[in-house]
This record gives structure tokens, C-alpha cells and sequence, in this order.
């Protein structure tokens, strides 16, 4: 094969049964196999793909890493939540606000909460938020604390725990803003992005989700070709009387 042309791994394996009627595998039937495909063009044109959307590839590959990362980690806090301070979702519905994690960077624990004065918890939110939640918040949640089913064991170590887990938390987060950045300035590289992105409903990430896969788009004559690209192409299935 040369460089520019290319073969489907999945047409090849659906093509082997066609030289001698048997699944059966081995090198020198899959190379009988790509020399019948190719003399009979089942091949596709390579298409050079300019570096920035290589870039955006490699960049959205880094993301999903990233992204997995983060989801695993809050919902470790969220189980970490259900065994040790259950009640803390009466006062924050997600556990992933700031003025929830700020509570678990605090005083993570409800022997620790439950021996302060609301004011004493708000000044502290102070020194995390900009914003820092009220008293009633602040009473409510020192209400529950003395009286958490929450476990009260082998604390030292669930602060440990906890502590490894927002560290997880916060570096995630820092690398998914890096990440983002960087896709936002790589789609400034490309010309038409701007126009695409004026489009309702298209986000710099799905826009950088479907350059980084398709290339540029001005190498397809139409939009069902960028169908078929993505494998989203309708298709035809009939028997008979029968069509589908």
C-alpha cells in the first residue's frame, strides 16, 4: 500500500471468508485478502489532516483523561460524604459546590463542626469564598452534626483520606482549565471556526470534538460524506416486500 491510500481493518476482516469460505486467519491470507481488495478498489484516499486539527486531536485525547479523572474522584467524595457526614446533603444538595467542598476543606468531620458557633463557620467560608453561605446555613449544619449517623470511627484517617481526595479534586480541575485553554486557541488557528461556533447550541468542546476527528471539512464535498465519515449514515435494509 502507499502512503496515501488506505485500507478498513473491518472490511478486510469481513472480506477473509470470501477466498476460501472459512474464518480461518494467517499472514499470508490476510495479505492475498488486501491484494484482492486493493486491485479491486476497496481502498480509501488518505486525507492529509493540517496540524491544528491534529492538535485538537491529541488535545480532546488529553481531555477525556482528564475529564475521567474527575468524575472518579468526586464520586469518591461522594461516597466518602455517605459514610462520614451523610446530613451534609440536607444543607447542599450537590457535593461538589464550592460551599460544600469548602465545609470538607474546613472541618471535614461532624465531631469537628458540631463544637462551632455559626459565626465561627462563617468566618471561616470567608477565608475560602468570596461569597461565604449565611447563618442559616451555617446553624443548620452544625444542627446535623450533633446528631450525624455519620461513621465516628478511624477519623484521622478518613481526614487523610478526604485531604488525598480534594488534592485529586483540585489538580483535575486546574488541568482540565489548562486543557481548555489551549483547544479555545487552537480553534482560533482555524479559519471558519468562528462561523461554526456563532451557530446555536455548538460549544468549543463539541466543535473540537468533531474537528479534531473529521479534519477539515472542507474536505468533504457535502455534509452526508462527513455522515458516512462518522459512520452515521443511513442504510438500507430490505427482503422482499420487506423494507427497513
Amino acid at each position: 500500500m502507499s502512503g496515501s491510500t488506505s485500507l478498513n481493518p473491518h472490511l478486510v476482516k469481513k472480506n477473509k471468508e470470501n477466498r476460501d469460505n472459512t474464518p480461518s486467519k494467517s499472514d499470508r491470507k490476510d495479505a492475498l485478502v488486501i491484494a484482492d481488495m486493493v486491485k479491486n478498489g476497496y481502498y480509501s484516499e488518505t486525507r492529509t489532516t493540517p496540524e491544528a486539527f491534529e492538535d485538537l486531536r491529541v488535545l480532546l485525547s488529553n481531555r477525556d483523561f482528564v475529564v475521567k479523572r474527575l468524575v472518579r474522584t468526586k464520586n469518591q467524595i461522594h461516597r466518602w460524604v455517605d459514610v462520614v457526614f451523610p446530613e451534609l446533603r440536607h444543607v447542599f444538595k450537590d457535593i461538589t459546590f464550592i460551599g460544600s467542598i469548602a465545609t470538607l476543606r474546613l472541618l471535614p468531620t461532624p465531631t469537628e463542626l458540631s463544637k462551632l458557633q455559626p459565626q465561627n463557620l462563617i468566618q471561616g467560608w470567608k477565608t475560602i469564598m468570596k461569597r461565604p453561605r449565611g447563618a442559616r446555613k451555617a446553624k443548620a449544619l452544625i444542627e446535623l452534626a450533633n446528631h450525624s449517623v455519620g461513621s465516628p470511627s478511624a477519623s484521622h484517617y478518613y481526614k487523610l483520606h478526604l485531604k488525598q481526595l480534594l488534592a485529586e479534586y483540585d489538580l483535575a480541575y486546574e488541568q482540565l482549565e489548562v486543557v481548555e485553554k489551549e483547544i479555545s486557541t487552537v480553534l482560533e488557528r482555524i479559519p471558519f471556526a468562528k462561523s461554526i461556533l456563532a451557530i446555536k447550541g455548538i460549544s468549543v468542546i463539541a466543535l473540537a470534538g468533531i474537528l479534531g476527528e473529521a479534519g477539515d471539512l472542507s474536505g468533504f464535498v457535502h455534509g452526508n460524506a462527513l455522515l458516512r465519515h462518522a459512520g452515521l449514515n443511513l442504510a438500507e435494509a430490505s427482503s422482499g416486500k420487506w423494507t427497513g
